[in-house]
């Protein structure tokens, strides 16, 4: 039986750009005319995170719904509370070390804003060393506020995110 790994703050692992890598191409002999990028902590080297792959897939919206059913045939838990009206989020776990790794996708149309807001937040971080710190100082207070419950975490980092995705918009 694999250990579940709870919502606890980890330094940065340079294998999460390796993760990333295998499931692209899992994911591109699937959906052929996908753009994928790394996104969400695991894709900023040196800010770390919960150690989860995040992973953002932009497709046509005609697409959408043959996207979704590739990534259910493939391994991938559609989960209808995780995304809202302009994102369908997934999760796959694999095994990693002798405990759960998660892999979380967010569907999305190619170009629109939900996909704009993923690449300018995560280049953002990339490109603003005191912002990476000051995220990374938030993380952590919320990992111990919320004892490894994903959705108090979510909560507590909310209003620091939303205040950073919305001057990344400004680049």
């Amino acid at each position: 039986m694999i250990e579940e790994e709870k919502y606890e703050f980890k330094k940065y692992d340079r294998k999460y750009e390796n993760q990333f890598r295998v499931e692209k191409k899992l994911i591109q002999k699937a959906i052929k005319n996908a753009t994928i990028e790394h996104v969400g902590s695991s894709a900023v080297p040196g800010l770390g995170g919960k150690g989860i792959i995040d992973i953002g897939i932009g497709v046509k919206k005609s697409d959408i719904l043959h996207s979704k059913n590739k990534l259910e045939k493939i391994g991938f838990e559609f989960r209808p509370n995780g995304g809202d009206k302009n994102r369908l989020f997934f999760r796959k776990i694999i095994k990693y070390a002798g405990k759960e790794r998660r892999i979380h996708i967010q569907l999305v149309e190619i170009n629109g804003k939900s996909w704009e807001e993923m690449l300018k937040f995560r280049d953002y971080l990339r490109n603003n060393k005191g912002v990476q710190e000051e995220y990374a100082k938030v993380k952590k207070e919320g990992s111990t506020y919320a004892k490894g419950e994903g959705e108090k975490y979510r909560q507590y980092k909310k209003e620091f995110v939303d205040a950073l995705v919305k001057e990344a918009m400004k680049k």
